[in-house]
This record gives structure tokens, C-alpha cells and sequence, in this order.
């Protein structure tokens, strides 16, 4: 099932949400539910969900521009933790409506080694690709433009810890 209804986007927030609490995910993966909305007006965005028997088991948000697609976020209910499938069945059925309209298809990174996630994804495909975060500013004067535009905008008077420091979570 997919949809941008509001009450939707609320239930994939909530599902995400207790997936990072359940996971102990760090503060800064607790993105407010506004960030949410308004991926759902700004982007090209899939909220899917898989249910049984009308109880929702777990959400996946894809973004999609032209033909290529990315897996961008994810969460399971407490029974979905428990129901082997219900994760696996928003990828494949993403996958088969999508299949003649992508060309590429991201799942998105993992830690490898027994990161389960990243063993997840390999479920779909053995190709993997390096990547590489990076905090090397190529355009300085750019890079300050927005950092003092993104202070006025916040009033804020101290630079931000986070990077890129004009990031808003």
C-alpha cells in the first residue's frame, strides 16, 4: 500500500521513530515529523506499507526522481519486528511496480561486517558500490554564504556543532 494522507506519514513517523528508539539510534536520526511532511510535498516521495489482516507491520519511504529510485528510510511496528517478511514484501513489491520505470535502484548504505541492515539489502543485490562522507568544503565562500544566511534566518548567535552547520534537524 502506498500513501501521502497525512495520518499515513503520522503512522510511518511513528513506526520510524520507535524502529530508532528500539535500535538505539543516536539523537540526531530522531527527525521531527515535519521533516517528514514536508518530504511528502517537496519530493517525488513513496510512503509504502505492508499489513496483515489491517494492522500495518512496517513502512518504507523511497524517493524517486527520473529513473532512479533510493530507499531512504524504514520502520516496523512491534508486531512487524516479530513477522518475518513484512520488510522484504515493501521492497519487492516497490521493485515489480517500479521495474519498467527506474533504471537504477539505491537501497542506501550499511556498515557492512553483521550489520543485519546491510545483510538485508544484500538479500536484493551483491552489487555494492564505496562511498564516502565527507566534511571537506570544496566551495568556502558558498559554504559561509549559507552558514550566515542559515544564522539570520535561526537568530542564532553561535555556530552550529553539526555539519554541514547550516543543517536544520
Amino acid at each position: 500500500m502506498v500513501s501521502k494522507d497525512e495520518e499515513y506519514i503520522k503512522l510511518f513517523y511513528n513506526l520510524f521513530v520507535n524502529t530508532i528508539r528500539l535500535r538505539g539510534g543516536e539523537k540526531r536520526h530522531f527527525f521531527p515529523f515535519e521533516f517528514f511532511k514536508k518530504i511528502s510535498l517537496s519530493f517525488h516521495s513513496y510512503f509504502c506499507f505492508s499489513k496483515f489482516k489491517e494492522e500495518v507491520l512496517a513502512g518504507a519511504l523511497f524517493l524517486k526522481y527520473g529513473n532512479f529510485s533510493h530507499y531512504f528510510l524504514g520502520g516496523l511496528s512491534e508486531k512487524g519486528y516479530k513477522t518475518k517478511g513484512s520488510t522484504h514484501f515493501i521492497f519487492w513489491s516497490f521493485i515489480k511496480n517500479e521495474f519498467n520505470k527506474i533504471r537504477y535502484f539505491s537501497l542506501g548504505g550499511g556498515r557492512g561486517g553483521e550489520d543485519s541492515l546491510f545483510h538485508f539489502k544484500l538479500g536484493f543485490s551483491r552489487k555494492t558500490k564505496s562511498y564516502f562522507i565527507s566534511r571537506k568544503i570544496y566551495f568556502k565562500k558558498v559554504y559561509e554564504e549559507l552558514v550566515e544566511e542559515f544564522l539570520k534566518y535561526k537568530k542564532l548567535k553561535e555556530r552550529p556543532k553539526l555539519f554541514p552547520e547550516y543543517r536544520d534537524i
